[in-house]
């Protein structure tokens, strides 16, 4: 049977609450299967910290470290535990079409295991575009995928202002709409400081604001992948940054003793 070692990126604000959420449901499944899991994460960091060492890898580590023979699984694990782990890293995200009610699973080493579990793709519907307005989904600051991992800081909205300037001389109006976890965010200002089409549409649905859009303009928000289902056209800011919508796997999946018996022999 598997040592597992389930954590997050602990220096990531609002983690350690992710972790004790998924520790709950999941440990549990896990050591009926057979396995032993212990828990682990390193101290937070504060918003500003984790802003201004995104791309300190030597500063994400274990407590106590990972033997040889463990497995680390968790919840949104940082890219250098993905590297660093390899086959022996499994990543468990939320599916990006949110409204699916999924979670996503990544290890290619257990690609042909993990088959049989996953829910089936989600044919990606035809999308004829003609409601005359866009939306601009913003997103957290902290979150892994806006970050230039080439300048090691967050992509900003200078960095894409020409694309931006294109995007918004297309339509009348553009619905602006934060991230309601990161309302202040300086996407937020820029955009309504830069366009006059800018409107902004803080709270509600999601889902009621893509209706009334014909394009989703974003970096990589999962609303770029939900987009087509709602009617409205996916563009990201950074070319090939769509979403990944394969390995959606249910909770209920994720809760079985079974599936960690089977796929963690």
């Amino acid at each position: 049977m598997a040592k597992i070692v389930f954590t997050v990126d602990g220096r990531r604000p609002g983690q350690h609450v992710n972790l004790a959420a998924f520790a709950d449901r999941l440990i549990g499944p896990m050591q009926r299967a057979g396995h032993t899991v212990r828990v682990t994460a390193q101290e937070p960091f504060t918003k500003e910290e984790w802003l201004d060492r995104f791309d300190d890898h030597q500063s994400w580590a274990l407590p106590g470290g990972v033997a040889d023979d463990e497995i680390v699984a968790g919840f949104e694990l940082p890219p250098v535990a993905l590297r660093r782990y390899g086959d022996r890293a499994i990543n468990l995200r939320w599916h990006p079409l949110r409204f699916t009610g999924c979670m996503q699973i990544q290890n290619q080493a257990l690609q042909s295991v993990l088959a049989k579990w996953l829910m089936p793709v989600i044919p990606r519907p035809k999308v004829t575009p003609a409601r005359g307005n866009a939306l601009f989904a913003c997103q957290v600051r902290d979150d892994v995928a806006v970050y230039n991992l080439n300048s090691a800081r967050p992509f900003a909205a200078a960095d894409f202002q020409l694309a931006l300037q294109q995007a918004f001389a297309r339509y009348e109006r553009v619905f602006v709409r934060p991230h309601p976890q990161d309302p202040d965010s300086p996407w937020v200002a820029h955009l309504m400081d830069t366009f006059a089409n800018a409107e902004l549409v803080a709270g509600g649905s999601p889902y009621a604001a893509m209706e009334s859009a014909e394009r989703v303009i974003s970096v990589s928000s999962s609303m770029l992948a939900e987009a087509p289902y709602f009617g409205a056209e996916a563009l990201p800011l950074v070319p090939g940054m769509l979403p990944d919508t394969r390995n959606r796997i249910s909770l209920a999946t994720l809760t079985d003793p079974a599936f960690w018996a089977e796929v963690l022999r």
